[in-house]
C-alpha cells in the first residue's frame, strides 16, 4: 500500500480508489468515503475533488461513484487486480506441489 501511496500521490488516495474499483456499482456519501476509507472528512474531501477532476469518480445527487466511462479504467482495474490474480496464482502452484 505505501508504494501505491507514493505512485499514485498519497494513501489516502490509494484506499479511496480501491474502494471505488471494488465497489463499481455501489454510491458513497462524503461520510461514507472516508469511513469506509479510513481517512479523515477533509483529506476525503480532497481526494475526492481530485478523483472528479480527472473524471475517475462521478457524483450523483449526493453520492460519488466509480465512472465506468473513465479513460483508463480497463488498465486501472488490472492493475488493481494483478497482485491478487498473481497471489493466487502461486497458491494454488505451492499447494499442487506440496500435494504431489
Amino acid at each position: 500500500m505505501e508504494i501505491l501511496g507514493k505512485i499514485l500521490g498519497s494513501p489516502a488516495r490509494v484506499k479511496i480508489m480501491r474502494l471505488f474499483l471494488l465497489n463499481r456499482e455501489n454510491g458513497f456519501t462524503n461520510k461514507d468515503v472516508a469511513k469506509k476509507s479510513r481517512v479523515s472528512s477533509p483529506i476525503a474531501r480532497r481526494e475526492l475533488k481530485i478523483l472528479s477532476s480527472v473524471k475517475f469518480i462521478r457524483k450523483q445527487r449526493k453520492n460519488w461513484f466509480f465512472n465506468p466511462s473513465f479513460k483508463y479504467a480497463p488498465e486501472i482495474g488490472s492493475f488493481w487486480h494483478a497482485p491478487t490474480v498473481l497471489t493466487k496464482k502461486l497458491f494454488w502452484t505451492l499447494l499442487t506441489k506440496r500435494a504431489r
